[in-house]
């Protein structure tokens, strides 16, 4: 049996992918830092030559702008949420770490996005005998969701449980030297520390977790995997390696290009030649030749263009705001949308996962509250800001009006459309019309009250 922190042979082998694609989403800095990992030195370049080679080869950050540009255009409104009360209440702390419920959906999605993988364990501190509700809320004895990064997870096993696929084991790398072993005891969810103490790894906890009052059948942990081995971003990545690739070696050749090379034929070997800014060289005999020998560059548009063509290929693959196209600007909004139609179908299929994979995770964080898992999530599908016609508002209003449209769809068409804030919720809004209303009327009675009293007919029962 292997030892309890090693990777499971299918997860072992995925590691160095998950390595790349998040150095590469990390940007420059990482993968700078990296040296020879991702841009190998040339032969016999000293480690000056080397700081310049690198210094100077310019890397595209392409990945890592399409990650941050697909974030953003997901998280530019907020999500929204039906769920009981009680985990209202405990959104804005809501992960071991005191994420608030929206840093822990935007870590899912870049983590699914950057792996196809990760995951969250759904925990609950274990609630003292006869404590009171009081003690409950001081410790914060209430499920917290712990997230695991793709390269925390050592082991995900499958089974089938009652003509189901259920987890049947997992294995977290809680830190460097704590292990969590998550599995299945005779029905039973079971979870065992395991600590390294002078290199050995000892078993120092094991507890079966309770929900209720009552054993849980199934391990609550929710993996982002979707089933596929490979990550939405793993090709973007290794594009953006052979970018860099490319790059350094347009950039060497500048590097020799700027450095003619000095050639003196007709000198005996034991001469010795030296140069500075007042040297002067004489030669008695006129066959001696002195020239700069320099590179003429013919094949470098070549490599100029590959290099190009790899920019605009990491714009494709990623994102059209990404590519290089000299007529976008003068494009209508339309066609810019219809040619951007496959990038959101693609970037609509990550959204809707991660939000499945949270709503999972919270309806097991209601279970364990004593609440019902009655939770809706469902995070931001229109990616691209569009205000709302105004012939179409035209029809909404008029169907408002109608008493054919409820106030919140309203509400809903208006914020969509850019007429409201994105930043305003339905609550706010409804007690702003509300005041607003109130303000009327009052203005009202203020004005009936100051029209004189024979401008009113006291036979006027109406």
């Amino acid at each position: 049996m292997s030892a309890i922190n090693n990777y499971s042979p299918e997860r072992a082998s995925r590691l160095p992918f998950f390595k790349r694609t998040k150095d590469h989403c990390a940007g420059v800095d990482r993968i700078k830092g990296a040296g020879a990992a991702y841009l190998p030195p040339q032969e016999d370049m000293t480690d000056h030559d080397y700081r310049r080679y690198l210094d100077s080869t310019v890397y595209f950050p392409g990945t890592a702008r399409t990650l941050n540009m697909y974030t953003g255009l997901v998280f530019r409104k907020e999500y929204t949420i039906s769920a009981p009360q009680s985990l209202h209440s405990i959104k804005d702390v809501i992960t071991t770490d005191g994420k608030t419920l929206e840093q822990m959906l935007k870590w899912a999605f870049r983590e699914y996005c950057m792996t196809n993988d990760g995951g969250f364990l759904v925990i609950h501190p274990v609630v003292p005998e006869g404590a009171s509700l009081a003690d409950v809320y001081e410790q914060d004895l209430r499920p917290f969701i712990a997230p695991f990064s793709a390269e925390a997870i050592l082991e995900i096993t499958y089974g089938v449980r009652r003509g189901r696929k259920a987890l049947s084991r997992v294995r977290l790398r809680e830190s460097e030297d704590a292990v969590l072993d998550l599995y299945l005891d005779r029905g039973v969810y079971t979870m065992a520390r395991h600590i390294q103490v002078e290199g050995e790894w000892q078993r120092v906890e094991i507890s079966q977790p309770l929900m209720q009052g009552q054993p849980m059948t199934y391990i609550p942990f929710v993996s982002l995997g979707d089933g596929e081995d490979v990550s939405p971003f793993d090709d973007l990545a290794a594009l953006n390696q052979t970018h860099y690739l490319k790059s350094a070696a347009l950039e060497l050749a500048l590097i020799y290009l700027s450095r003619p090379k000095l050639v003196v034929c007709g000198v005996k070997d034991d001469v010795e030649l030296t140069m500075s800014i007042n040297s002067m060289w004489r030669f008695e005999d006129k066959d001696t030749k002195v020239e700069y020998l320099e590179f003429k560059g013919s094949g470098l548009s070549l490599l100029k263009d590959e290099v190009k063509n790899l920019t605009d290929a990491l714009g494709i693959m990623g994102s059209r705001m990404l590519a290089i196209e000299e007529k976008a600007a003068a494009e209508a909004a339309e066609t810019v949308a219809r040619r951007q139609a496959s990038e959101n179908a693609t970037l609509a299929g990550f959204v809707r996962h991660t939000a499945a994979c949270a709503e999972t995770t919270l309806k097991v964080v209601a279970e364990w509250m004593g609440e019902k898992p009655d939770v809706s999530l469902a995070l931001n599908t229109d990616f691209l800001p569009q205000s709302i016609d105004a012939g179409l508002l035209g029809q909404v209003i008029a169907l408002y009006q109608a008493g054919r449209i409820p106030n919140e769809v309203l509400f809903q068409i208006l914020r969509d459309g850019e007429v409201l804030p994105e930043s305003l919720d339905y609550e706010t809004y409804a007690a702003l019309l509300e005041m607003q209303e109130q303000t009327r009327l009052q203005a009202d009675f203020t004005a009936i009250a100051a029209l004189p009293a024979a401008q009113i007919d006291p036979g006027d029962d109406d």
